[in-house]
């Protein structure tokens, strides 16, 4: 009877011990940490701020390498050496192509990009003071 009681007892004890009393500022600082639609529109932040950094960048340059034939055979026509006495059948195409903006358009999109960023923070201050006013009701 007393290894029971014991273990009853230890039970009630443990259950006591691990029961908190939360405040309000507790219980939003927990709820804004773990709320998920907030989780998402930070990351809704975080991906426009991305977007405005790529639109600054000029955009890279296109290397495309074709028509490469390495080996010559009998059918081939001479062509101009490529380096030293190698190249006179081999024939390798390349092009390089950048895309060059005019009239503003870059900056046009940076400033597009930067008003949607706006938008999502308000959008997520928005989000966190609803939400805060319904976890107070």
């Amino acid at each position: 009877m007393r290894y029971i009681y014991t273990i009853v007892m230890t039970f009630c004890t443990f259950v006591v011990c691990q029961s908190q009393t939360y405040g309000l500022q507790q219980l939003e600082a927990s709820f804004l940490q773990n709320n998920y639609a907030l989780l998402a529109q930070k990351f809704e932040i975080g991906r426009a701020e991305a977007e405005i950094v790529q639109e600054k960048l000029w955009p890279n340059p296109t290397l495309a390498i074709s028509e490469v034939n390495l080996w010559a055979n009998g059918t081939t026509e001479t062509l101009p050496r490529l380096f030293g006495s190698y190249g006179r059948g081999q024939q390798v195409s390349v092009e390089l192509e950048q895309l060059i903006e005019t009239a503003g358009k870059r900056s046009k999109r940076v400033a597009i990009k930067q008003i949607e960023h706006r938008s999502s923070v308000y959008a997520f201050e928005e989000l966190v003071r609803e939400l805060k006013k319904e976890l107070r009701q």
